[in-house]
This record gives C-alpha cells, sequence and structure tokens, in this order.
C-alpha cells in the first residue's frame, strides 16, 4: 500500500526492515576491549609502583619512604575501588561475594600496623619486610 502525497512522490506505509551493520558490535566489543585494556594497563602501573615503594622501603625504612609506600598503596586500592564500583562496604560483587571488600579491609589493617611497627621505640625489621610482603601477597589476591 503506497500513499502519495502533493508533488508525486511516494511513502510505502509499510515499513522496511532496517538494514544492519555488522560494525556496529564489532565497534562496541572494540571499545570495550580497550577501555578494559586501558584500565588493566592501569591497574599494573599502580601494581608496579607499589612493588617500587614497597622495595625502597624495605631497603631504607623511614617515614618518607613509608609516606610513598602508603600514597602508592592508596592510589591503586582507589583505582580498583573505582573500576569495580565499590563505594559502600555493603555492596557485593557480580557473584555474590564480599572478597574485594574484604581483601580491601585487610590490606587497610595490615598497613595501618605497617605504620605502627615502623613509627614504633624499636622496629622490628623482620615484621615490617613480613607486612610489606603479605600486603603484596593481598593485592596479587585482589586482582587475581
Amino acid at each position: 500500500m503506497t500513499l502519495r502525497i502533493n508533488q508525486g512522490q511516494t511513502i510505502d506505509s509499510v515499513p522496511r526492515p532496517a538494514q544492519t551493520s555488522k560494525a556496529a558490535p564489532a565497534s562496541f566489543q572494540h571499545e570495550l576491549t580497550s577501555a578494559s585494556t586501558a584500565t588493566t594497563n592501569e591497574i599494573n602501573v599502580l601494581v608496579d609502583k607499589l612493588k617500587e615503594a614497597g622495595d625502597r622501603l624495605a631497603q631504607n625504612m623511614t617515614l618518607d619512604n613509608l609516606d610513598k609506600y602508603k600514597q602508592a598503596l592508596k592510589k591503586l586500592l582507589n583505582q580498583v575501588s573505582r573500576n569495580y564500583g565499590l563505594t559502600s562496604e555493603f555492596l557485593f560483587n557480580h557473584h555474590g561475594h564480599r572478597r574485594i571488600l574484604t581483601a580491601i579491609h585487610q590490606i587497610k589493617q595490615h598497613a595501618e600496623e605497617l605504620t605502627q611497627e615502623i613509627t614504633s621505640q624499636n622496629p622490628n625489621n623482620l615484621k615490617i619486610l613480613t607486612k610489606i610482603d603479605s600486603i603484596k601477597g593481598l593485592v596479587v589476591d585482589l586482582l587475581t
């Protein structure tokens, strides 16, 4: 069925199926992959900075190195929290588990204990190195 309009133009009243383009899904997948890759790269850079700061702290246990280590840890945890959408203590991940929040709280607790050990009157180097290694392990657990 067609309709006539004033100047001889015809319009079909039955809608034609829209032509689908295969480029749209591929471009969306490409955008999603590139965003995921960029996020992963940012997190990997922050993990490398944390490892470097941890090595510096293990070699020279000063308050300045401790501050740099805690800043690197804070940046990493903020990036991970932002990318996983964690804004509250009561959120769950997509599997219904609170694993990420628990890991973040454990990392913060270990960082506080590390600060207390370094600022104590008689710092124990073995305990400090153990705390640094445990934080590294928890960060690996968090990212896997």
